[in-house]
């Protein structure tokens, strides 16, 4: 069962004892896209290095501005780094990406004094180009807004072209590369926030199915403690009369093969009428009767058969732990889609509104029957004994989940 929550993680319960953290999927993903980030931004101030290093400074007006520009993208980038490495992750926090535009932004404007102009094309002479890029990589996997996130980008595009291009215009060609480059933002901008929107929405769906398949084995587990509940009473036992525990023998034997066939995993099989007479195996205790109206060989799907043998047994463990010596009467009707299970007994019954929600009945007639299109209701009163209705289709509608069992 879930014991608690850290940063999206969730602690468990093993079934065979201990317990274990499931890790949130949606977090390890914050980390690979930060990861992904900080690798882009390393490879680009590494680029501007070999840049400077290899014959920027000898071209450029002014050289000692042009290493301390390079000098603050560095310290920029270093404490971006740690801000964003102590959070873990990109998501939706406004404030590193608001901090690294205005810095990319004072780049490429300082590239209108320390590069010039005939330099500025080549992204080894305006290292900025590089850098900036990878700003609007950051756009687009931490801005929720498109619109925003493509604005943002859009901009530092502008300035790079009013930077690059406009000095320019009158080379052949050297506007049209220079708008060339402009595309490149607003592309890594839209490739990078199409792509961190799918895999993000994929890692909640993963975490959601997690939680599911956690929340489910813990149900199914108390379903079959609840089953077993009968037969911990060893009082029936005791009291009991030679044939009586006899046949408290015999059911115990059974339960225990279905409880084997469970473990196993062996699914329930057979046609609808001897499934519903081996449930009736399994509560020779109670006195019952059967109005089996179903054709011959009546089937339904698996899914669906577990999920109603299941109902079926723990209304009658229902009225074993409730009201042992009531009389049943267990009716079964099926039409072309429908198979409609009442388990009746003339018990002392109870009042539906005085009684504290737990486990059993209630979960099993809720969405362990929802998940095959199935419903299930109860009704009782006080002296008027107890009736649980089950249906349930002859096939499980398209798109259920029959995930349960």
């Amino acid at each position: 069962m879930p014991l608690g929550r850290v940063n999206g993680d969730r602690l468990v319960d093993r079934p065979g004892g201990g317990r274990i953290w499931l890790v949130s999927t949606s977090r390890e993903l914050e980390r690979v896209l930060l990861w992904a980030f900080l690798g882009i931004r390393a490879v680009n101030l590494l680029q501007a290095g070999v840049g400077v290093a290899t014959g920027t400074l000898a071209t450029c007006p002014h050289p000692g501005l042009n290493l301390a520009c390079l000098a603050a993208v560095v310290a920029e980038s270093v404490l971006l780094g740690v801000w964003l490495w102590q959070r873990g992750d990109l998501h939706q926090d406004l404030r590193p990406v608001i901090l690294d535009w205005c810095t990319a932004a004072g780049a490429l404007v300082m590239a209108m004094f320390d590069t010039a102009p005939a330099e500025r094309l080549g992204t080894w002479s305006i290292w900025a180009f590089a850098y900036t890029l990878s700003t609007a990589t950051l756009l687009g996997a931490v801005v929720v807004s498109l619109s925003r996130a493509l604005s943002a980008s859009g901009a530092l595009a502008g300035i790079y072209f009013a930077v690059v291009a406009i000095p320019s215009w009158h080379r052949p060609g050297f506007a049209a590369s220079a708008a060339g480059n402009v595309i490149a933002y607003i592309s890594f901008t839209l490739i990078t926030w199409v792509f961190a929107r799918v895999t993000r929405g994929l890692a909640e769906l993963a975490d959601r199915s997690r939680d599911l398949a956690a929340d489910l084995e813990r149900e199914r587990a108390k379903a079959t403690v609840h089953d077993l509940l009968p037969f911990l009473r060893l009082e029936h036992l005791l009291q009991a009369s030679e044939q009586e525990r006899t046949a408290l023998v015999e059911q115990a034997e059974a339960k225990y093969r279905t409880m084997r066939d469970f473990v196993d995993g062996c699914e329930a099989s057979g046609d609808l009428q001897s499934c519903l007479q081996e449930v009736l195996g399994l509560h020779r205790r109670l006195s019952c009767r059967t109005v089996f109206d179903l054709d011959t060989h009546t089937a339904v799907t698996s899914a669906v058969l577990e999920r109603l043998v299941r109902a079926v047994d723990t209304a009658l463990a229902n009225v074993e732990q409730n009201a042992p010596a009531a009389f049943v009467v267990v009716a079964a009707e099926c039409d072309e889609r429908e198979v409609r299970v009442s388990v009746r007994d003339d018990g002392p019954g109870f009042d539906p509104a005085q009684v504290v929600a737990g486990f059993g009945i209630g979960a099993i007639l809720g969405h362990h029957l929802d998940d095959v299109g199935g419903r299930g209701h109860v009704t009782s009163a006080p002296g008027r004994g107890t009736e649980v209705t089950i249906v349930v289709p002859r096939q499980p509608p398209a798109g259920a989940r029959v995930s349960w069992l």
